[in-house]
């Protein structure tokens, strides 16, 4: 039997997706009320509240089972982006961009599972490793109090992914997010909070999500003004560093109103997304775009620096800030629409590797096969 789509979720992975891209670039061009509420108030989040949604359609399967099926789904494909990488970083390096670490034993095998920012162009992938042990420890916290026969489980593992989340947070800002292996280990508790919402949402919430949209709208937009307006500014922080730059409490609440946000917006475009080719295959291949679009960020600035380099056009580009700074983003004529065709083709050079490689494992599968 052919499983339904579940498209709303497929417009919260395309939307958060985007956001991914904004907050590495910029969200001029791509407002979608960033004001309101900024990529860094959500964008991870939003990615890990998934997870822990479609999460309990694996509930029921044996905790060793599991670990080999995420194991396959997340840390081989890291490992072999990371290969990749590496190897491209040894050229990229010879042409003059110092950007990436050494192509080393403890940059292929290490790095990914402590920092993730080991060859710079794929430090997106950062999140797989933290996210890989969520999966687990949520698994096992739902074997122990099954085991335990616990009645309302989901409320439970929500206030413990909640201290979590603040017991992260605590120590992140007392100085512990600066030492790699804490890191690892603090982006864990970290993410724990709104993975521990999706599942809350999908068991318990879902069913109750009913409100009208004024109404709905009212209670999120009023609150998030209340926190803008006490800050004095939309509450942001990094899940990748572990940074809180104000309470963290409040923190997690500004995240959990961003996705409420979002899930709303998606159920109501629903309709107008369902069999949409571009949004479905975008929200199918996120982990790649995650991955490998600062690679397409990097290709689109190598593109005007040529033309710089060869024509009379785009003169006032910067080669040396093309070298030392990540952040170097070329705007003709200071224009920042620009930024939309960094997305754009984020997304697009992501999805033709993503293409490539899929074509690469089957002929090298047929391969073997035909031996």
């Amino acid at each position: 039997m052919k499983k339904s789509v579940n498209w709303q979720f497929k417009l919260l992975y395309f939307i958060g997706i985007i956001a991914v891209l904004c907050g590495h670039s910029s969200t001029i061009g791509t407002p979608l009320l960033f004001e309101w509420f900024p990529p860094y108030s959500f964008q991870i989040g939003l990615f890990v509240f998934c997870s822990g949604y479609f999460s309990i359609n694996s509930r029921e399967t044996k905790i060793s089972k599991f670990i080999v099926k995420q194991a396959k789904k997340l840390l081989l494909p890291l490992l072999t982006w990371n290969l990749f990488y590496g190897i491209l970083v040894i050229f990229l390096h010879r042409l003059g961009l110092p950007f990436g670490g050494n192509f080393n034993f403890y940059n292929l095998l290490i790095m990914p599972f402590i920092n993730g920012h080991q060859f710079y162009y794929n430090l997106g992938s950062w999140f797989v490793t933290p996210l890989f042990l969520l999966q687990i420890a949520n698994m096992l916290c739902y074997k122990f109090l099954n085991h335990m026969h616990l009645k309302s489980k989901t409320l439970i593992t929500f206030f413990i992914g909640l201290i979590c989340g603040i017991t992260g947070g605590y120590f992140s800002n007392t100085g512990y997010n600066q030492q790699p292996y804490y890191l690892a280990f603090l982006r864990v508790l970290c993410m724990a909070p709104f993975y521990e919402f999706g599942v809350l949402y999908r068991t318990t919430l879902e069913k109750k999500d009913n409100l009208p949209n004024l109404l709905y709208f009212s209670i999120l937009f009023i609150s998030q003004l209340v926190l803008v307006t006490k800050y004095e500014t939309p509450i942001t922080y990094s899940l990748s560093g572990c940074n809180f730059s104000h309470n963290v409490i409040i923190s997690y609440f500004s995240g959990f109103l961003a996705i409420s946000f979002w899930l709303r917006v998606s159920k109501i475009l629903e309709p107008i997304a369902i069999n949409s080719k571009i949004i479905s295959y975008i929200s199918n291949n996120t982990y790649t775009i995650m991955v490998n679009h600062l690679l397409g960020f990097m290709m689109v600035k190598l593109l005007f620096a040529i033309i710089a380099k060869t024509t009379p056009f785009f003169q006032d580009f910067n080669f040396i800030s093309l070298k030392e700074d990540t952040s170097y983003f070329y705007l003709p004529n200071g224009v920042s629409l620009w930024f939309c065709v960094y997305i754009l083709m984020g997304i697009l050079i992501s999805l033709f590797m993503q293409y490539t490689f899929n074509k690469l494992k089957t002929f090298i599968f047929k391969s073997i096969k035909t031996r």
